[in-house]
């Protein structure tokens, strides 16, 4: 989803700045850049009101486009990774002597038995299930054999299952405008200060 200014914010910018014409690519950079940032976080905490995923696992699943840079580039861009799957351990995942419990839905935990890992940390505290599970005359080898690391939902299928890509434009444009207004206030300021 691209993030830039529309014709109207252009020529109001381009009216309340006039008098320093080489601040307008300058601010407008920083408006995009501090508004694509700002919605990452925002889209982050919408997602954990579905799934029970931490901060750090959410946003691994969002990427930000390469940044605005005045006076070239003035629009940036963010997407939700689609092949993207956290791992289980951003799910509160916990090791019992029985598996591992950790929670999707944020009405109940879920568990699967036999499962390990979010104590090891040279397993980066990933959550397994052993391909073979050990029982009694088996091959120890084959038995201890790992798997892939166990994963959450895909952040892409929650995001647009639950429709936010009209909520993250609405979103976007709530926050341009503040940052907008922000902006201005920080050049005029300045040139009040410069004056006195």
């Amino acid at each position: 989803m691209a993030v830039e200014f529309n014709k109207s914010q252009t020529k109001q910018l381009q009216k309340l700045l006039k008098d320093t014409p080489k601040e307008i690519p300058k601010r407008t950079a920083t408006i995009i850049n501090d508004t694509t940032k700002k919605h990452k976080t925002a889209v982050s905490k919408k997602l954990r009101e579905y799934v029970m995923i931490s901060a750090k696992g959410a946003k691994s699943a969002i990427s930000v486009g390469s940044k605005a840079k005045a006076p070239y580039k003035l629009s940036s861009s963010f997407h939700i990774k689609a092949t993207r799957r956290p791992s289980l351990k951003n799910y509160k995942a916990k090791q019992t002597k029985a598996g591992v419990t950790y929670q999707i839905d944020p009405k109940k935990k879920s568990f699967i038995a036999g499962a390990f890992g979010p104590k090891i940390v040279k397993l980066n505290k990933n959550v397994f299930l052993r391909k073979n599970p050990y029982s009694k005359g088996g091959d120890r080898t084959a038995n201890r054999m790992l798997g892939s690391s166990l994963k959450g939902p895909n952040m892409w299928k929650v995001y647009t299952k639950h429709k936010l890509h009209s909520w993250s434009q609405k979103e976007i444009r709530k926050e341009l405008e503040f940052q907008f207004d922000k902006q201005i206030r920080y050049v005029l300021e300045g040139k009040s200060s410069r004056g006195k």
